[in-house]
């Protein structure tokens, strides 16, 4: 398993505590990442301005995933045209002749009539060598349930964390691993929840959980270990995934993640699952 820096926060305020990554420290970032041979970022149009910072910075020489959404207006006739325009697009503003990757952010524009147009759309990009993956971001196990009925994505990314454990029930990521899908897991602190001062209880945001911050920290406490490193260490322990989305708040930050990830592995246990959605499901924060 490796690294792959996530761009949200680059592009705008995001997360939990909204927080945005100042300009100062793009350039460290890029330097932080070449220093510890992590080759890869993640992006998306919708994050703000994201893919312009990263077009204008150094950024743009680690290989970069994007997501793209297609409106639910757009005709069949009209598709193809709609995913070549966004790519130009996005080609142009991250300043590259190519993408590594570009997932379909919103499965839910997949219907009877256009499965075949919207594939075809994707492949031809490939052959064209504009893109070298093809693949989704999801929410649960059941949209991927869903897709695999039509479609077998290059790339599949997915939450999880030491709360959202959804996607290792019933071996799903070893049997997707075994459709030889590279694997993404991302969400790894919940928006920022999971990094929240539990010492400030007061100022806790999902105030109704922090029960659950307590929890952990008791545990973090006892096992001489920061919630950074139980955060990292459960998900690089999970075998099968190929890469880690990590966001963060400042070029700081990112060091200590990358630090944490670099220790030998530390046992998380299983037991801070949780299945509510009303907190695993930041969709529903609103």
């Amino acid at each position: 398993m490796n690294l792959i820096i996530g761009s949200a926060q680059i592009g705008m305020r995001y997360g939990l505590n909204k927080k945005k990554i100042p300009k100062k420290h793009i350039n460290k970032v890029y330097q932080l990442c070449k220093n510890n041979n992590i080759e890869y970022i993640d992006t998306a149009n919708s994050y703000g301005v994201s893919e312009k910072v990263i077009g204008k910075s150094k950024l743009n020489n680690l290989k970069i995933i994007t997501k793209i959404i297609i409106p639910g207006n757009i005709s069949n006739k009209n598709l193809r045209i709609f995913i070549q325009s966004h790519l130009k697009k996005t080609i142009k503003k991250l300043n590259v002749k190519r993408v590594y990757a570009i997932l379909l952010h919103d499965l839910s524009i997949f219907k009877r009539s256009n499965k075949a147009i919207i594939l075809d759309a994707f492949d031809e990009l490939k052959k064209k060598k504009l893109i070298k993956y093809f693949g989704a971001s999801v929410y649960s196990p059941n949209d991927v349930n869903k897709l695999l009925r039509f479609w077998k994505p290059d790339i599949i990314q997915f939450p999880l964390n030491i709360l959202d454990q959804r996607f290792l029930k019933d071996n799903f990521i070893k049997n997707l691993k075994k459709k030889q899908i590279i694997l993404l897991s991302r969400s790894s602190f919940l928006q920022g929840f999971l990094l929240q001062n539990v010492k400030n209880y007061p100022m806790i945001k999902l105030q109704k959980f922090k029960f659950i911050l307590q929890k952990i920290d008791k545990w973090c406490e006892d096992n001489k270990i920061s919630r950074i490193d139980a955060c990292i260490h459960f998900v690089k322990n999970i075998s099968h995934i190929d890469y880690m989305i990590v966001g963060f708040d400042d070029y700081y930050q990112l060091g200590k993640i990358i630090k944490s990830f670099k220790l030998k592995n530390i046992k998380i246990p299983q037991t801070f699952k949780v299945n509510n959605l009303q907190l695993i499901d930041p969709r529903k924060w609103k």
